[in-house]
């Protein structure tokens, strides 16, 4: 519905997924309830996404393939916005700071609205 959607791919097991997951799933959940996007939170090493009620049991091969896509290697934590921004790690992780990580998620995804608005 021309939605801009935003995906992290991580594993329950990662300590560097682990330290962005509340920040990016608030700012998802967040832009969600506007329903300004659509958003994901993989967790493939129990093929979840964690932004629902209830456990997929099972990542949708369409959502396999936009990882394979940005990321070959299968390095995680990934992120994908819009299907035009991709990071592999933590921007920001070194410097502990994660108001900086939510600001450019935020940046992001108004440069993603603006653009889907267009």
């Amino acid at each position: 519905d021309g939605k801009p959607v935003i995906r992290l791919f991580s594993t329950t097991w990662c300590p560097h997924c682990k330290w962005i997951t509340s920040t990016y799933e608030r700012v998802a959940k967040e832009y969600v309830a506007a329903g300004k996007i659509v958003a994901y939170h993989w967790e493939v090493d129990i093929s979840d996404d964690t932004l629902t009620p209830f456990a997929e049991g099972a990542v949708p091969a369409s959502e396999t393939s936009v990882f394979r896509k940005f990321n070959p290697g299968g390095s995680i934590p990934t992120f994908i916005f819009g299907g035009k921004y991709y990071r592999v790690g933590n921007g920001y992780e070194r410097q502990d700071d994660l108001v900086a990580e939510e600001a450019e998620f935020r940046g992001v995804i108004e440069a993603l609205i603006l653009e889907a608005a267009e």
